[in-house]
């Protein structure tokens, strides 16, 4: 087993930045049922406006999509279609 950090990078509306704080629970929760491996996330606004999505997890538990899962979560609960590029 490797720890392995995944980074993704990515712009919210800043209209929509509540919402993404507020699924942020459920978004974690989302990506903990796909990937038992995943051990830890982190939100962090950067000083350009971008936010970057942390996710701590074991090499083994699936691959790397953890952003992608929480990313889809999120517009779902939005009902929206997942527009973010990372």
């Amino acid at each position: 087993m490797t720890l392995t950090f995944e980074l993704a990078q990515f712009s919210v509306r800043e209209e929509d930045e509540a919402a993404l704080l507020a699924e942020r629970p459920e978004m974690i929760r989302a990506v903990q049922r796909a990937f038992p491996g995943a051990l830890a996330a982190w939100l962090t606004k950067q000083d350009d406006g971008t936010w970057l999505d942390w996710f701590r997890h074991i090499s083994q538990s699936g691959g790397v999509r953890h952003a992608e899962v929480a990313h889809e979560q999120l517009f779902a609960s939005l009902g929206r279609p997942n527009v973010l590029s990372t």
